[in-house]
């Protein structure tokens, strides 16, 4: 009887969603709690990102008083109850040209109701960077709305031409014009190319990793498999290839690279959409902006990225980790990881270019699953304001700028070349498994550090030698 009451709160504790009792049992609730309590002050780490700051950085507006009154753009507030798209922010940044009327039509033409919203604006070259969902096109549905929003921006951009990218493969674009969705028809959006990318779905990515890990995992090296990979010997590298992962990585970053390209170039509005706008399109978008945008490799731009891009704009973290809950695996995915992955491999190639060191990408990859802040629970900015997350819990970016000296990077010196655009090439040859992360799970010694530690106790590596 005891074992199974202590059963039964495991279960409660680590499922408490599953299990009726909502958020309240997550140890970043109690955690929060603790800490807040102690402190006697509220986190301010949740108070980082403001839309209108945010967008007079970047020259969207004058100044944060004046979003209503920009020439081109504004700040539209149909969304402040987060009825008109629940998984949107509160604030979305629009054509001044296009009504709130406009904006309802063209939700009910866009999947989810997720309509092409500005993330990014280049005041060099006036290219910026839309995001969206797929348009609810399938056997010849239109909508003048949606055609005439992408006009206006393509109209007020630094080019007469604008680029539409969408992440996904062209036979599963295809296929889901079967179901009713489907991509932009380049007839319709004049001015407009469109593109696909070839980045796969959050399933194909969850069982890359899967098999990556599993291998990374096994204890023996000697032969078998695992995970449906051969377990490594002399062919650690071409296993590594075989789960895919890498490819993925490859896929991702040479798409960001050219959006950057576009937008902060060549000066074209871009607009990028996967499916419904959550996974592949925030990876593109938030990687775009890194590249093109120095303050986003800053610690304080690097925070207001993630904040912005995966965030407010509803990145379904609570379903892609699965915190407080265990009805399933099948939403589970890595998206996050692997954008923070791009991160390193960048950091990588360029590491006088960011502020922020390996340990803190290692810091923000393991805080996304240790559930002790509240940065990463709920599935959108409306969730999180239903349960008072700000509120009753500490942000990640507290303890980020707390302890900011370990994880400055001691070699940042900023070059005056504002857009890192590897040629991609480069990204096909030096893209490479991050060992410091996935490493650290390997069933055998395997980072340069474990190198001699199948040396008796006191030896040296160089003992007997002159």
């Amino acid at each position: 009887a005891d074992a199974a009451r202590v059963f039964d709160l495991v279960r409660v504790s680590a499922f408490p969603i599953s299990e009726g009792q909502g958020l309240k049992w997550l140890f970043a609730l109690e955690h929060g709690k603790a800490c807040l309590k102690s402190s006697m002050q509220a986190s301010e780490g949740w108070k980082l990102y403001d839309v209108a700051n945010e967008m007079t950085r970047q020259g969207v507006f004058k100044s944060p008083s004046e979003v209503a009154s920009s020439r081109y753009w504004r700040i539209s507030d149909l969304n402040r109850a987060y009825g008109f798209c629940p998984s949107y922010p509160a604030k979305l940044v629009v054509p001044s040209t296009t009504s709130d009327q406009d904006l309802l039509a063209v939700a009910n033409f866009r999947s989810k109701g997720r309509i092409p919203a500005l993330t990014w604006l280049s005041q060099k070259s006036q290219g910026s960077i839309w995001r969206c969902s797929q348009p609810k096109v399938g056997i010849g549905n239109t909508c003048r709305q949606d055609e005439q929003l992408w006009a206006d921006i393509v109209a007020r951009s630094g080019s007469s031409f604008g680029r539409i990218i969408d992440c996904r493969p062209f036979k599963n674009a295809m296929a889901n014009k079967a179901k009713g969705l489907g991509y932009e028809d380049e007839v319709r959006y004049s001015n407009t190319s469109i593109s696909f990318q070839n980045i796969q779905n959050i399933h194909v990515t969850r069982t890359s990793l899967e098999k990556l890990l599993a291998m990374i995992c096994a204890s023996s090296y000697s032969g078998g498999s695992a995970g449906g990979c051969a377990v490594p010997g002399y062919n650690w590298t071409a296993s590594i290839e075989a789960t895919g992962w890498l490819n993925h990585i490859r896929a991702i970053l040479g798409t960001a690279v050219k959006v950057a390209q576009f937008a902060a170039v060549n000066g074209f509005p871009v607009l990028v959409h996967c499916s419904d706008g959550w996974d592949r399109t925030s990876q593109i978008c938030a990687l775009a902006q890194l590249l093109a945008d120095p303050f986003f490799r800053t610690i304080e731009g690097f925070a207001v990225l993630v904040e912005k891009d995966w965030l407010s704009f509803g990145y379904k973290f609570m379903s892609r980790t699965g915190h407080g809950s265990d009805t399933g695996t099948d939403e589970r995915s890595p998206c996050f990881l692997q954008f923070i992955d791009c991160v390193w491999q960048l950091q990588s190639l360029f590491p006088a270019e960011f502020e922020y060191n390996q340990t803190f990408l290692l810091l923000v990859a393991d805080e996304l699953y240790s559930c002790r802040f509240g940065t990463f629970l709920c599935d959108n900015e409306h969730e999180r304001v239903l349960q008072a997350i700000p509120q009753a819990t500490l942000s990640l970016w507290d303890y980020v700028l707390g302890n900011r000296s370990k994880l400055t990077n001691p070699s940042y010196a900023p070059s005056p070349i504002a857009a890192l655009l590897p040629h991609e090439a480069v990204l096909g040859r030096q893209v490479r498994l991050w060992e410091t992360c996935y490493l650290r799970f390997a069933g055998a010694p395997a980072l340069p550090e474990h190198a001699f530690c199948h040396l008796p106790s006191g030896v040296r590596p160089m003992d007997g030698f002159d």
